[in-house]
């Protein structure tokens, strides 16, 4: 937050399965925005992606559970990829990884860091995993080392995964089973 207002865009288009989590996350994010200082625009229509310069006003582009193809035309793709060339920032939560999965969109594969295996693609519900805390970061001060956490784990071998240079780490899972798309990976 800070003493000037900003806006973020909340976009939840699915093409794929839809997790329903348009409301929930959105309200999260609009209680946040009300301490942090920013106002949410929510939208699960990709129009939103059509003019460079209304992008351009957004500090954030939230991408909530989207999943899929074809969320956005070539036009709303060369402007995403213009508005993080410009700066912007991106926030790819959850099925976010799971939109594009054909690799389609290479930029996109690449600006999320990784998109979900085929098959498998994730563990089941409430696999307890245990993650390490990797350096030190605002947001898991206050988490155990090691962090014991039942959870869906998601698969990346096959698809990218890989932490660019610039990337921070902050929680890598140890294991989730005897396969090589079991390995340590980041979350």
């Amino acid at each position: 937050g800070g003493a000037n207002p900003f806006q973020i865009l909340h976009f939840t288009k699915t093409n794929g399965f839809d997790h329903n989590t348009r409301n929930v996350s959105n309200t999260m994010f609009v209680e946040i925005g009300a301490l942090e200082n920013f106002t949410v625009v929510n939208s699960q229509n990709s129009n939103v992606f059509d003019d460079l310069n209304t992008l351009l006003q957004y500090e954030l582009v939230v991408f909530s559970n989207t999943s899929g193809e074809n969320l956005l035309d070539q036009t709303q793709q060369d402007n995403l990829e213009a508005y993080m060339d410009a700066g912007g920032a991106f926030l790819g939560i959850h099925a976010a990884t799971d939109t594009y999965r054909s690799q389609s969109w290479p930029f996109y594969n690449q600006l999320v860091g990784g998109i979900v295996q085929n098959n498998p693609n994730h563990t089941a519900n409430n696999y307890n995993g245990t993650m390490d805390v990797i350096g030190s970061h605002p947001s898991t001060v206050n988490l155990p080392n090691p962090w014991n956490k039942p959870e869906e784990y998601y698969y990346w071998e096959l698809n990218g995964g890989q932490l660019d240079p610039d990337i921070v780490e902050t929680l890598r899972v140890r294991q989730t089973g005897p396969e090589s798309y079991d390995a340590p990976r980041p979350i």
